[in-house]
């Protein structure tokens, strides 16, 4: 009889020794189940992100509504100074040929100017003043002046000087009345605005958070 208790007892205490297994067992595996999500973790890291990424956005927006004023006034700057040089040449000046070199270097501040407007606001401005300007590369040639691929004029100080002192009113094309060149050019040049998109953009700048 004591030999069968005996017996009794460590089969149920082997019983209950895998049932504790058991038990313990699975408690470490919801555990690590648990650990495994990390939902709070997870969402904390990806609203990092899109705060990061938000904040990225809007300092790009911001300095490239900063860099499109800047090309604006460049431009318009460079602008006003073609004019103001333009509407100061006259053809019996003796200071002619330096007025024609000056207008010229102005000329070229402008393109480039325009040039990197165009860049900044997705316009084609220069490609019409650089078409304009093909239809007279023979004859700026023929006065010393050569027009490049990226609208500018190259002068060709010789030649200029000599067309200027014993043939000046080959220059009667390129400015002095209503249908020469720089008068073209600078009707076009009053053509250039900054886009209207591009103005109902900045003037959300302030609402946008």
């Amino acid at each position: 009889r004591m030999m069968k208790k005996i017996s009794g007892l460590n089969r149920s205490g082997i019983v209950r020794l895998k049932k504790d297994s058991i038990y313990k067992g699975a408690y470490k595996k919801s555990v690590s189940s648990n650990d495994q999500i990390l939902p709070v973790t997870e969402a904390s890291a990806s609203s990092d992100r899109e705060t990061n990424n938000h904040s990225l956005n809007m300092r790009l927006y911001y300095e490239n509504i900063r860099e499109q004023k800047e090309e604006y006034k460049h431009f318009y700057r460079d602008e006003q100074e073609l004019e103001h040089d333009l509407k100061k040449i006259d053809f019996h000046d003796e200071q002619f040929l330096e007025k024609i070199k000056h207008l010229i270097h102005t000329y070229n501040h402008t393109i480039l100017s325009l040039s990197k407007f165009d860049k900044s606001f997705n316009t084609h401005f220069s490609d019409q003043i650089i078409l304009l300007l093909q239809g007279y590369a023979e004859l700026l040639f023929s006065i010393g002046i050569k027009l490049l691929v990226d609208g500018e004029l190259l002068i060709y100080s010789g030649i200029i000087e000599d067309a200027v002192n014993t043939r000046r009113k080959d220059f009667y094309f390129l400015i002095g009345h209503d249908n020469s060149l720089f008068f073209k050019l600078y009707q076009l040049l009053q053509h250039v605005k900054i886009p209207a998109e591009s103005t109902e953009t900045a003037d959300l700048e302030d609402y946008i958070g």
